[in-house]
Parts: C-alpha cells; structure tokens; sequence
C-alpha cells in the first residue's frame, strides 16, 4: 500500500486506486468493529457477574478511563443519544456500579463516577480481555505490535478530529470547553436525576 492511495484530498474525481482502498478499509475495519465487539465482555461470564445490560460496559469503560463526568459529555464520547446513556447509566446505578456526586464546578450539576464495586468489576474485566490479547498477539513481532498501536492511535484521533468527538481516553467535553455545556446543560441535568433514580 503506497502513500499515495491513502490521500484522497487532491482534486478531481476519484481514482480507481484510492476506490478500491476506500473499498478495502471499509473491509477491514467492519471486520476490526466485530472483533472489538467480540473482544468486549467475555462471554463465558455467568449473567450474575455482570448484572446490568452488557451495552452499558463501554459507558462503564468511559467513566473509569476520563474519571468524573457529566451525563452529557459521556453521551458525546460514546456517541449515542442521551437517553440510551441515561438508560445505560441507571443500569449500571441500580447494579451499585456508578455514583453521581456535585460537580465542584457548577453545582448544579452532577458527576457520574465508578464505585468501588464498579472499579472492581472494570478492572476484573479488563483483566480477561487483556489476557484474550495476549492470546490473539500471541507470536507477534514487537515492532509489529508497536507499529499497530501507532497505526490505530492515529487512525482513531483522525476520527475524534473529524468527528468533532473526544475518545474515552480524552479529556471531557466541558473541561476542555466543548459546546456540549452549553447546549445540554438543563437536558443533561434533568437526565442525571431520572438516570439515577
């Protein structure tokens, strides 16, 4: 693959090259999607280790890597709606695996947080997928898995860029003077309260 396939900006229509890319990315990262999905939460895991819907892991993800959060800026990070996050997070409440606390800031406003419960389950999983990494890296070149990392660091921070989003392991939307805040904040303080109850 030669740089000039990855470059589609020049004018004129596109090419046959940069097509059949275009083509075979959107290949390979529909299959990179399905494989995270199956590298999420392992399914062999009995249903009482995990007693909350298995879609609201990443939410659970997201708090534990950026820390203290408001709902409005966790909905931005995982790009979904705020009413699947509210769902999402009264899940993960009512499992006594997220808190909410005044935001020191304003208030007014609440931040979502891991209990300890929740760090514990976190980390327990997280302990599973990474040993189903190894598993998956297994015979891999250093420089090769050094050269992947790179590679998707910067294909991700492309998209966060383009899509005006912050990755989970980003800094939240309102510290870093987003247009959430302003936008969301009465939506997201009334979804705080109802997500918790």
């Amino acid at each position: 693959m030669t740089p000039s396939h990855s470059k589609s900006t020049d004018s004129g229509p596109p090419t046959k090259e940069s097509m059949s890319f275009a083509d075979e990315l959107e290949r390979v990262m529909t299959a990179f999607g399905r494989a995270a999905v199956r590298m999420g939460i392992p399914g062999h895991l009995p249903e009482s280790a995990i007693p909350f819907d298995k879609s609201a892991y990443w939410a659970m993800v997201c708090i534990g890597e950026a820390g203290p959060m408001r709902l409005s800026d966790l909905s931005v990070q995982l790009g979904l709606d705020l009413s699947t996050v509210s769902r999402q997070i009264r899940d993960l409440a009512n499992a006594g695996l997220v808190e909410r606390t005044p935001d020191p800031i304003d208030g007014r406003a609440m931040l979502l947080n891991l209990t300890k419960e929740g760090e514990k389950l976190q980390n327990s999983i997280a302990k599973v997928r990474r040993s189903r990494m190894d598993e998956v890296l297994e015979g891999w070149r250093e420089e090769d898995m050094v050269e992947l990392l790179g590679v998707l660091s910067r294909f991700t921070d492309g998209v966060a860029r383009v899509s005006g989003k912050f990755a989970c392991h980003g800094v939240p939307t309102h510290i870093s003077q987003g247009k959430s805040e302003s936008n969301s904040l009465a939506s997201s303080q009334l979804t705080d309260n109802e997500a918790i109850k």
